[in-house]
């Protein structure tokens, strides 16, 4: 028996990257590489991860369009007048002057908007001392490639002093538009360079 589960604990290792600790209290995934310089990885596969939509927009887990994995994140409806962000992850904790990646994949499958030339990015928001502080936006999806998943990233910097941190978005990067989009986000990590 003991070396049955010695076993599976190398095979779950070899395959995902992790190992399983064993206790008196049950079984534990841990990163089988400490120095890991993944910070936040939003796969969606266990759940929303503590995304939300903003105004009547709606954030939905999805499983029929994905970029890898089980599962996606729908983000779709109308995002109006006032709003800058469609979409909002949970805020995480950053470590002070550090350099870091925000990278991900993004869908859009249809976007209209009175503007005639809507933008969509993803976007870190970043915080200083619990006040808005910068952005860091990703290139724009291309809107030529409607359908196809595009991969975007952004590299920053967080301030040396401070209680710093963040949240992604994401962003139609106007408020005097309303946009109405039907996109998908997934595999979207920070990493520290």
């Amino acid at each position: 028996m003991k070396y049955d589960v010695v076993i599976i604990a190398i095979l779950v290792t070899i395959v995902t990257g992790y190992f399983y600790i064993t206790s008196e209290y049950g079984v534990s995934l841990v990163p089988s590489n400490p120095a890991s310089r993944t910070l936040v990885n939003f796969t969606f596969e266990d759940g929303m991860q503590g995304w939300s939509p903003i105004s009547n927009v709606k954030v939905l887990h999805e499983t029929d369009v994905v970029h890898s994995g089980k599962y996606a994140l729908q983000v779709k409806g109308d995002s109006p007048i006032g709003v800058w962000a469609v979409a909002t992850s949970k805020h995480v904790q950053l470590k002070n002057n550090t350099p870091y990646r925000f990278s991900g994949w993004i869908k859009v499958d249809s976007i209209s908007s009175a503007d005639a030339s809507p933008k969509i990015y993803l976007k870190v928001g970043m915080y200083l001392d619990h006040k808005w502080y910068r952005n860091f936006y990703s290139k724009e999806y291309d809107l030529g490639h409607l359908g196809s998943w595009e991969y975007v990233s952004a590299d920053f910097r967080s301030p040396e002093e401070g209680s710093v941190d963040f949240n992604v978005n994401v962003d139609k990067r106007t408020s005097t538009k309303d946009v109405y989009l039907i996109s998908y986000i997934d595999d979207l990590r920070i990493e520290t360079l």
